[in-house]
């Protein structure tokens, strides 16, 4: 995993962000057309990148403890602990991520718990 080696990782993003952010901008113009309320992206290092900020009006984050979300990536991924948290070390901590907010999603509990916190910000998205 390059998460492991900071500057094989950089290398990689310097590589890889801008044409993500290139198609990712491609496909929101024609999306934009549809008449859609918002766009949704989702962007793992939004915060990291610094050039995705600008791109956006609205900044939600999708919150839980950072133990529980070892253990799920754990679990989804088949990952060790030390591989998960090497590429929690690359990210932006919790705090800087909530600070930065506009809303927060928590997802501490059941699927239907996330389900019903996803609409209720549906709700409001759409007022603004």
């Amino acid at each position: 995993l390059v998460f492991a080696d900071s500057n094989a990782r950089q290398a990689l993003e310097k590589i890889t962000h801008p044409l993500i952010q290139q198609e990712t901008a491609k496909q929101a113009f024609e999306l934009a057309k549809s008449g859609a309320p918002y766009l949704v992206f989702v962007v793992p290092l939004l915060i990291e990148s610094g050039s995705w900020v600008n791109l956006i009006d609205y900044l939600i984050v999708v919150d839980c403890p950072e133990e529980t979300q070892i253990q799920r990536v754990m679990h989804r991924s088949n990952m060790t602990r030390l591989d998960v948290e090497n590429i929690l070390k690359a990210q932006t901590s919790r705090k800087v991520r909530l600070a930065a907010a506009n809303a927060v999603i928590e997802n501490q509990g059941s699927l239907d718990e996330l389900k019903s916190e996803v609409l209720r910000l549906h709700q409001e998205l759409l007022k603004i």
